[in-house]
């Protein structure tokens, strides 16, 4: 199927080989390739709240997107630190405050902290097997990968390094969820396809065969009136064979009383 001329650059990547569109990506700034996936993220969005997969995507998400900044606190069962990492990228504030030193850390990881965080009690209630747990706690899992990615893109911390790394983060959970998503998408075609396949047969039932079955019939009309026409002519070539048989045979026969009539007159 070609890629039509009028359609975005973008939309062209898909038609290439593997390893062209690879080393295409290479070339491409982060934020293009957040412009490009936006889409894709919506398309696999609208998958994930029909995806039953609810434990799956909290266990992906804890540990593709809040890990990836994050670490547990050994004292603290509920406390998380920044990854050493992303503490040299946006290091904390130090300040004092009545002559005592103070350490805040960065108001962006802050903001990733609070935000992304899954509250434990849904973590409990998830991880407990209960389906009804599971159902209604579905969706709130779903909304904080939604806020994830609502989230993230709009950040800019002026530091290159540090928004280059949080949105190939992104990137590679999203890679992750499409994964997920893929089998309700295969599902989902083949409901289509079958749904094409019996408005096909309906309109070829009500459409198109009668109009077949009715030529036939006309078909089969001529057809009959065709032989029956000819079989009236050979009849009809019979019948004058016949008759032409029958002429030449009283001709012979006048023919030959007329003969021996002369032959008699002669003698």
């Amino acid at each position: 199927m070609p890629a039509d001329r009028n359609q975005h650059w973008t939309t062209w990547i898909k038609w290439l080989p593997v390893e062209l569109r690879l080393t295409i990506y290479d070339f491409i700034d982060i934020e293009t390739r957040m412009q490009i996936l936006t889409p894709l993220f919506a398309d696999t969005i609208r998958y994930l709240y029909r995806s039953k997969q609810t434990k799956l995507l909290l266990h992906k998400y804890e540990q593709l997107i809040y890990m990836q900044f994050f670490t547990k606190n050994d004292n603290y069962d509920y406390d998380y630190d920044i990854k050493p990492k992303f503490n040299q990228l946006l290091p904390p504030i130090v300040f004092l405050k009545a002559e005592q030193q103070c350490v805040h850390i960065h108001p962006i990881l802050n903001l990733l902290k609070v935000d992304l965080r899954v509250s434990p009690f849904t973590k409990r209630m998830i991880m407990s097997g209960d389906e009804r747990l599971l159902y209604r706690y579905h969706y709130e899992v779903v909304g904080k990968i939604q806020q994830c990615f609502n989230l993230i893109p709009t950040i800019t911390s002026f530091n290159n390094e540090f928004d280059y790394q949080i949105k190939r983060i992104l990137i590679r959970y999203l890679h992750h969820l499409t994964k997920i998503v893929e089998p309700i998408k295969i599902a989902d075609r083949q409901r289509i396809l079958l749904a094409y396949e019996r408005k096909i047969r309906r309109y070829y039932s009500k459409r198109v065969l009668p109009r077949i079955k009715a030529q036939s019939n006309k078909m089969q009309r001529t057809i009959l009136k065709k032989e029956k026409l000819a079989e009236k002519k050979i009849k009809l070539a019979e019948k004058q064979h016949v008759k032409m048989k029958k002429l030449i045979t009283q001709n012979a026969k006048k023919a030959a009383k007329k003969a021996i009539k002369m032959l008699k007159i002669k003698m």
